[in-house]
């Protein structure tokens, strides 16, 4: 649900006919699809910890580790929106933000990505 927007977000800065509100619509977007997101992971977070027993039960059953995957590749793609959206306005202290989330997302993936071979 939160992917198709962002791939509109995405997608708004690369194009060659660049209309007049396509970076305000692109904004106005991505941070819809941040409240999505951050609610959806809130919900998450709630569900977890009214039932903690049920948080070894998405990494062991085969299927299911799998959206753990696709979680990664949402917070991958609210990365790059967040270069492509807030990098525009150049502000110094977002370029050095973003710098650091990608560390962290790529080590976070890597951790995860070997701990799903197992």
């Amino acid at each position: 649900m939160t992917r198709t927007r962002k791939r509109i977000t995405k997608s708004a800065p690369g194009t060659p006919c660049q209309l007049h509100g396509l970076h305000t619509t692109g904004v106005a977007i991505f941070i819809l699809d941040l409240i999505i997101f951050i609610l959806l992971c809130a919900v998450i977070v709630k569900l977890f910890s009214l039932h903690p027993y049920m948080l070894k039960r998405p990494f062991v059953n085969l299927p299911e580790p799998f959206y753990f995957s696709i979680f990664m590749i949402s917070l991958e793609t609210c990365i790059i929106c967040v270069q492509r959206v807030g990098i525009v306005k150049v502000w110094p202290w977002l370029v050095y933000a973003v710098r650091v989330l990608f560390w962290v997302y790529a080590a976070t993936s890597l951790l995860v990505s070997d701990q799903m071979t197992f």
